[in-house]
């Protein structure tokens, strides 16, 4: 006998074992069938996929079936297709919704008994995407998520972010997307989110000053009993957190996962060039390709542009309700960026709203797409083992700010096989009004941005650097001079 090549794609996410011998010439005989070698690519649960099987004995009439079956969740063989003198075939499977486990293949030759060809092991990859509507897990002003009153300084609050009916189930979450938003601090401070259980970690996602509110997306692991772990730095502030996925384990249910298809920076939209959005009005955003490669969500930085008057967008699918939640929070004339994560609706379409007084400006920058394992080679999200770390801090080594137009190369996480990393950056102490790109460093500085700021300003935003393959990351300061920090939170990574 020997074992099947074990060609694993990045997106496939199933073992296989398979039994055989050296190959054999065709057999078109009613003998029992003899496998020589098993290819099989089966997919997550719910997901279409094929099986190869070469051997002898496969006469037509040779049925095919799967066990344990019905009643139990199962997979399903859609069609059979002999071929190549009847010493190929290929199966069509698709496994249940809720099929999870190990299940026997059987081959039957008329008038034969039942020959075991493989066992099959269907899991959802690990670190594998569901999206979800924006859906607010916690708001302190409105005691929503059990918690009524502004977080004090040095306080910390545990927020459950699983069970959540007909949205996260209450086990086998290993990971969850939101969007982090403090409101009203009465002094500069920020806020830390870390999986329940473990050590406090020394990053910040929001950093904030007094009276100002600010979002940021976090991608964060779960901790003990299903909870995050968010941290308030110093004064009052009122904390919101909106959820808008999850990431589970191999045992997961609800869905089949979705892998991460990452792509260096592109924008898809700057209405400066275009039409601005106009106060309390929509515009929807065709995703590129969406249709073509089955995407399911967006991940997006989102920069609101020289508003008129404070306000607020919000990030859905198009053709949902819209939601009570919030992507980015603004002041009047204030540039701000936010990475989200939307799941993609109606007419391969995301939707903006401009929940203010006055028009607004939007530039979108694509950073990457949420897809099923079989349409597009992908990775799934790891959290940071021992949670999130901070890699780079230009105050401390070289110990200098980053001068106008200057390009630092930082060395990336030792994460062996990540092609990418969810990184938090920030940019404290700007002395003008600028940007700051990371990127990375093998490839040409793109014409986008991660972080906006003002004089002064502190600002934080989650960063997908692009694909990196085994190279470092760079981080460009286009004006003025400021200090950078980058916190890494996971990586994203093959199957």
């Amino acid at each position: 006998m020997r074992p099947f090549r074990a060609g694993l794609l990045a997106a496939v996410a199933v073992l296989l074992v398979a039994i055989g011998a050296s190959a054999a010439s065709a057999d078109t005989t009613n003998a029992v069938p003899d496998v020589q070698y098993f290819d099989g690519r089966v997919f997550p649960p719910g997901v279409q996929g094929t099986i190869r099987i070469t051997g002898t004995g496969w006469v037509n009439g040779t049925t095919f079936a799967f066990t344990p079956g019905a009643p139990a969740p199962t997979i399903n063989i859609d069609n059979v297709a002999f071929a190549n003198g009847d010493t190929q075939v290929t199966l069509l499977i698709t496994p249940a919704a809720d099929a999870l486990g190990s299940f026997t293949l059987s081959a039957t030759a008329p008038g034969e008994a039942a020959t075991t060809v493989s066992t099959v092991i269907v899991r959802t990859p690990k670190g594998s995407f569901n999206p979800i509507n924006p859906t607010r897990v916690l708001d302190t002003r409105l005691g929503t998520g059990g918690r009524l009153g502004a977080l004090g300084p040095g306080e910390s609050i545990a927020v459950h972010v699983t069970g959540i009916a007909g949205l996260v189930p209450a086990n086998n979450v290993e990971a969850v997307t939101l969007n982090l938003t403090a409101v009203g601090p009465t002094s500069p401070g920020y806020l830390t989110v870390y999986p329940a259980g473990s050590p406090f970690p020394p990053v910040s996602n929001v950093n904030f000053a007094a009276g100002q509110t600010i979002p940021n997306h976090v991608m964060v692991g779960v901790g003990t009993d299903g909870n995050i772990t968010v941290f308030n730095s110093d004064g009052n502030t009122h904390v919101i957190v909106d959820l808008v996925g999850w990431f589970g384990n191999e045992l997961a249910p609800m869905g089949s996962g979705f892998v991460f298809a990452g792509t260096n920076p592109i924008r898809i939209l700057d209405t400066r060039a275009d039409v601005r959005i106009d106060a309390g009005n929509i515009r929807n955003l065709v995703i590129p390709n969406a249709s073509k490669y089955l995407y399911v969500a967006a991940v997006m930085n989102v920069t609101v542009v020289n508003p008129g008057a404070s306000g607020y967008l919000t990030a859905f699918p198009t053709g949902a309700a819209l939601p009570n939640a919030s992507t980015n929070n603004f002041v009047a004339g204030q540039t701000l960026p936010n990475l989200v994560t939307v799941k993609i609706g109606a007419a391969s379409s995301v939707t903006f709203y401009n929940g203010s007084d006055a028009p607004i400006d939007l530039v979108v920058d694509i950073q990457g797409m949420w897809s099923p394992p079989v349409s597009i080679p992908g990775t799934v999200f790891k959290p940071n083992p021992g949670g999130p770390q901070r890699i780079y801090d230009s105050r401390v080594t070289p110990g200098r700010p980053i001068g106008p137009k200057g390009i630092i190369i930082a060395t990336r996480p030792n994460v062996p096989g990540a092609s990418s990393f969810v990184f938090n950056g920030t940019a404290t102490g700007p002395t003008a009004t600028g940007f700051v790109t990371v990127y990375p460093a093998v490839s040409a500085l793109p014409g986008v941005s991660n972080l906006n700021f003002q004089p002064g300003q502190t600002v934080a935003n989650q960063v997908v650097p692009g694909l990196m393959g085994t190279g470092n990351y760079a981080i460009y300061n286009d004006v003025g001079s400021t200090h950078v920090i980058i916190d890494v939170f996971g990586s994203l990574s093959l199957t």
